[in-house]
Order: structure tokens, then C-alpha cells, then sequence
């Protein structure tokens, strides 16, 4: 991705996504009271197999308000990275959300507690998912990761945690039927 198109993304209008994801999210979460969607954005450096948008839901809660991160994967305009095996495999953000959902449903590795697939395009002119915010880091292709950011700059004792970890998760995907 060159430099103008990480800019063109940057400046994106998510006027529509917001519109969009906050009947899709209210619909998705009913028990949620003058739920309001805010805060959209793109990640920078990292997200350009699928689109990736950030985005906050504030609610209702008791005597006052609460405010949950969520992410939203969007298909591709123009498809996905891998070229398409099947016909199953048409949309790369339901077979991602597929697979996520296995995974989480054995407990074998952490995933993030996700939302329905919504195959409608309508809603944000294409398929998505939405999936719980989990705090971390990722590691991101702009700056390449193996040159600027965390990973350069943990100690060995770090680099050693996060690659076992890691391999650990890899194995136990890989004892699955």
C-alpha cells in the first residue's frame, strides 16, 4: 500500500459506516438503551487483507453511561486477498468469521467474542462482521513491523513470550477436526 493510499484511507468519510452500524448494532444488541455509535476509524499500519474500522457504542447503563470498543471487518470492493477456492469461500470475511467461530466455540484459543456474520450489503455496501475490541498489539505492515514498533524494541525475554504463545495457539488450532 503505498503512502497516498494509507492517506486516502485515513481521510475516508465514515458517515455512512456510522449510519450503518448504528441500526445494524442496535438491532444486534436490543437490550442496549439509546445505544449510540461514535468514534470510527481505521487502523494505521496494518488491516489491508479486509477493511478494518474501529468504532465506540455508548449506552445507557444504570445511572449513567457505558461505552464498549468494537471492530468492524468489511469485505473488499474488489474481493478478498486469497484468490477464491469455492464457492464457500466466495466472501473472505464470512469464512474468517466462520472459522473464528469454530475456534472460539472449542476454546482451544483466545478469540475475540464475535457478532453474527451480516451478508447484506446494503448496510455497508458489503458483507461484515463486528467483534468485540480486545486490547493488545499488532504487530503492522506500515512501518514493517520486523524494522520499526514493539517487536523491535522487546527485549528477548518478550520475543520469546510472544512466539510461544503464539506456537501454542498455531498447535492447538492444528488439534481441531
Amino acid at each position: 500500500m503505498s503512502d497516498e493510499e494509507i492517506k486516502v484511507k485515513a481521510d475516508k468519510d465514515y458517515g455512512p459506516y456510522e449510519r450503518g452500524l448504528q441500526g445494524w448494532m442496535e438491532r444486534a444488541l436490543p437490550d442496549k438503551p439509546g445505544l449510540r455509535i461514535h468514534d470510527l476509524h481505521a487502523p494505521k499500519g496494518s488491516g489491508h487483507s479486509n477493511e478494518t474500522v474501529f468504532f465506540e457504542a455508548t449506552w445507557r447503563a444504570g445511572s449513567g453511561d457505558q461505552t464498549a470498543r468494537y471492530v468492524a471487518r468489511v469485505e473488499p470492493p474488489d474481493g478478498g486477498v486469497f484468490p477464491e477456492q469455492s464457492t464457500a469461500c466466495a466472501i473472505s470475511v464470512e469464512l474468517q468469521h466462520r472459522m473464528m467461530d469454530a475456534i472460539a466455540k472449542t476454546g482451544v484459543a483466545p478469540i475475540s467474542p464475535l457478532h453474527p456474520f451480516e451478508r447484506d450489503p446494503s448496510i455497508l455496501g458489503q458483507p461484515f462482521f463486528v467483534m468485540e475490541f480486545v486490547a493488545g498489539q499488532t504487530p503492522k505492515d506500515l512501518p514493517r513491523y520486523s524494522e520499526q514498533g514493539f517487536l523491535v524494541e522487546a527485549t528477548p525475554a518478550q520475543r520469546e513470550r510472544l512466539v510461544k504463545s503464539g506456537l501454542e495457539a498455531m498447535a492447538a488450532i492444528h488439534t481441531l477436526d
